[in-house]
């Protein structure tokens, strides 16, 4: 279902619903998001919107590898001098075993290969 310019949400809209957005994007995906948006809220917009939204609002659920290793590099550090890390990236919890998943298949297995490691670190992390 195409939604026209003339009836597509204004900002302040788009503002008023964003929590409830990224919240539900995050969880169920964007087919998902898209019912539960018309259904709950009667609130219409096209892929192509909720998409350009997202990417605005920086709320994707992919981490990108270049983040991933400043994860692992920071992570290696902190375990050196003895302290335990949790890491948030876009205010989402980054679980334990999406990193230790991307250590394995970047085969940064040992502390001196994932801090020699020169990522740099993300915003937001």
């Amino acid at each position: 279902m195409e939604v026209s310019r003339s009836s597509a949400p204004k900002a302040e809209e788009w503002d008023l619903y964003r929590k409830k957005i990224q919240t539900i994007y995050r969880k169920e995906g964007l087919k998902e998001l898209r019912l539960a948006m018309t259904r709950d809220q009667g609130f219409t917009a096209s892929d192509r919107m909720y998409k350009t939204r997202i990417r605005n609002w920086k709320i994707g659920k992919n981490i990108k590898a270049e983040e991933m290793r400043a994860i692992i590099r920071k992570q290696a550090q902190r375990a050196i001098t003895g302290k335990p890390s949790a890491f948030r990236l876009r205010d989402v919890e980054v679980p334990e075993h999406k990193i230790d998943r991307f250590r394995k298949t970047a085969r940064l297995l040992s502390l001196e290969q994932a801090i020699r490691v020169g990522a740099a670190t993300p915003p937001g992390l």
